[in-house]
């Protein structure tokens, strides 16, 4: 458990120490619960901004928080980390105006961009000095580390079963979840997929033989991952409720079920026989991936696992499934 108990601990006793300006982009679902992210574990921030072109004059209930149409007044606030967090045809264009500045930048999901733009991000990265981070949250989901170290870590994967079911108009956080319809849901489930795979099991490759099955209300990929794994995705945006569920089928026969449909509730079992997890490790994952945002430098030496220089193997896993939707 050391890692990430080190992690946490680096957390708690660190996050006091994060004194930025920060900017949200965008007014929607994710933005408030962003916002009430930042303010819940990080006191010591100076300001938030949060852009929207369609705000009028609205006030915020907090003098840290100032909510602004206006980019020319934003210029003149000297503000380095910037969280996207609008709509998702709109993830691109934020990017490059960003990346521009020089400004340090954690993404929310989809980044919708083709292989050349994905390039020519990379070079600008480069060239400015700053770094971009995609949200995955599930890279800092530290039970998953603690399930891989103590269930999984030496035991041959035979077979995987996901299911990955939303609750259609479902309320998080008290705010309605709308999903854009624009984007594949198999697409944008990918990047929590490829995460939390690549925490529980190391997998960093997949293949698709197969283009997707719909059955009535249910989207089902079957796919193989690290060559030989043979895995199966079950999935919904209009379900009956939310369901995280993943099932882990080893070559001795042994089965792993493991049920984080509730960050504050993860449970598991090896064989029908249940399997404590620490309760220190069952917590909310986007105080996490803030934290390690925002204590990035340019110079750091060590990058995140959702820093976008990190994600070549994801991209081009998530290509490869985009041929067969």
């Amino acid at each position: 458990m050391k890692n990430y108990l080190k992690n946490i601990a680096l957390f708690n006793r660190e996050r006091i120490s994060i004194n930025h300006k920060i900017l949200i982009i965008g007014r929607g679902r994710w933005s408030q619960i962003i916002t009430n992210e930042l303010n819940s574990n990080f006191p010591n921030i100076e300001k938030i901004f949060v852009f929207s072109s369609k705000f009028k004059q609205e006030k915020s209930k907090s003098k840290k928080i100032i909510f602004t149409n206006s980019l020319a007044f934003l210029k003149k606030q000297n503000i380095k980390y910037i969280i996207i967090a609008n709509k998702n045809s709109d993830h691109f264009k934020y990017v490059k105006l960003f990346l521009k500045n020089k400004n340090h930048i954690l993404c929310e999901k989809p980044l919708v961009v083709t292989k050349n733009k994905l390039l020519n991000l990379e070079g600008r990265i480069k060239k400015n000095k700053c770094f971009l981070m995609i949200s995955m949250q599930f890279f800092y989901a530290f039970y998953f580390n603690f399930i891989n170290k103590n269930l999984i870590k030496n035991r041959k994967i035979k077979k995987i079963i996901i299911d990955w079911f939303d609750k259609k108009n479902e309320k998080r956080k008290g705010i309605i979840k709308n999903h854009d319809l624009k984007i594949n849901f198999i697409e944008d489930i990918f990047y929590h997929v490829y995460s939390v795979l690549y925490q529980l099991a190391n997998i960093k490759e997949y293949s698709f033989k197969q283009k997707p099955l719909r059955e009535e209300s249910r989207i089902i990929v079957n796919f193989f991952t690290n060559n030989k794994i043979e895995t199966i995705l079950n999935s919904s945006r209009n379900y009956t409720r939310r369901i995280r569920v993943i099932k882990i089928y080893f070559s001795n026969k042994d089965c792993l079920f493991l049920n984080f449909s509730k960050d504050s509730n993860i449970k598991a079992k090896l064989n029908d026989k249940t399997i404590r997890i620490p309760p220190v490790l069952m917590s909310k994952t986007i105080k996490y991936q803030l934290y390690f945002f925002l204590k990035q430098r340019k110079n750091d030496k060590k990058i995140e696992l959702n820093n976008f220089l990190n994600l070549k193997n994801f991209f081009k896993n998530l290509y490869l499934l985009k041929e067969k939707l």
